[in-house]
Order: structure tokens, then C-alpha cells, then sequence
């Protein structure tokens, strides 16, 4: 133990107790934001749902091209076949004034009817009205078993 001259031994080594604390309390505080972090992960991962829709109960979806608007779990979503092997699936809502979207597969994106704006295939906004884009899932086409495999939130 040093002593700084000025300080007598017992405050010396109350000085550096005092540091002890700061020390243990950030290791604490680190700790404590991993665990929130993984908290969060969990929480979000929990909070999606993988679900499957059959393609004998999708006829439009069976071949590439084909689209159709299913309700699941109370929401509208747009599934769009892309190719044999690929599958999209979109929020089927407009962000402009929430008329339902439709997929052009002559101009291979997808439309509003009401105002005519256009999204990519991956939701983004081509042109608007509308400014924000449609929410996109993840989505998977399971050909073996004869069905999309798609998460949603």
C-alpha cells in the first residue's frame, strides 16, 4: 500500500476502497446491460411466430407468378410466388390510405388500386403518394412438403 504523503495510511486505504465499488459497480452495470440486451433478443424473437401455408389450399400460389391476399392471424398479407424457387410475402395494406394492394406481374411490383402508388417486391416504395413501405416477412418456399413457410410479428 502506498501513501501519498499527505494522506495517513488509514486514508489511503479508504481512497481506494472507494475505487472498488466504481470498479464492481460497472462490471455490474455491463452485466446488467447484456442481460437486458439478451432480454430484448428473447423478447422480439418470442414475439414472432413461424406459420405455413399449404399450397393445396393456395391454388394461385402453386406456379410463379401467382398472388393472393390471405388473412392470417387477422392480418391481410400479400403472397407473391416470384419464381419456382422464391416466395414474398408483404403486408397486402397500402401506407397511404390502407386500400388493399395488388401484385402486377406485368410490371413485376405491386400496386394500390385507390392512388396508384408502387412498391418494389421487397416493400420499398417505388413511387406515392405513398411515402412508407410495406412491411415485408421473411418467407420461404418448403416444395418438398408443398407449402411457404413464412415469420411473422
Amino acid at each position: 500500500m502506498t501513501n501519498c504523503g499527505s494522506c495517513s495510511p488509514r486514508q489511503a486505504n479508504a481512497s481506494q476502497t472507494s475505487r472498488r465499488p466504481t470498479g464492481r459497480r460497472g462490471a455490474l452495470q455491463q452485466l446488467a446491460a447484456g442481460l437486458l440486451g439478451l432480454f430484448s433478443a428473447a423478447r422480439m424473437a418470442l414475439g414472432q411466430k413461424k406459420l405455413a401455408v399449404s399450397l393445396d389450399k393456395a391454388e394461385k400460389l402453386k406456379t410463379a407468378g401467382g398472388s393472393m391476399v390471405l388473412k392470417i392471424q387477422g392480418r391481410d398479407l400479400l403472397f407473391i410466388r416470384e419464381s419456382e424457387q422464391s416466395v414474398r410475402v408483404l403486408d397486402a395494406i397500402c401506407s397511404h390510405k390502407k386500400c388493399t394492394v395488388e401484385y402486377s406481374k406485368d410490371k413485376q411490383r405491386v400496386v394500390c388500386p385507390c392512388h396508384s402508388s408502387n412498391y418494389a417486391l421487397d416493400g420499398k416504395v417505388l413511387n406515392g403518394p405513398a411515402e412508407k413501405p410495406l412491411q415485408s416477412f421473411d418467407a420461404a418456399l418448403d416444395a418438398p412438403n408443398g407449402r411457404i413457410i413464412f415469420t411473422v410479428e
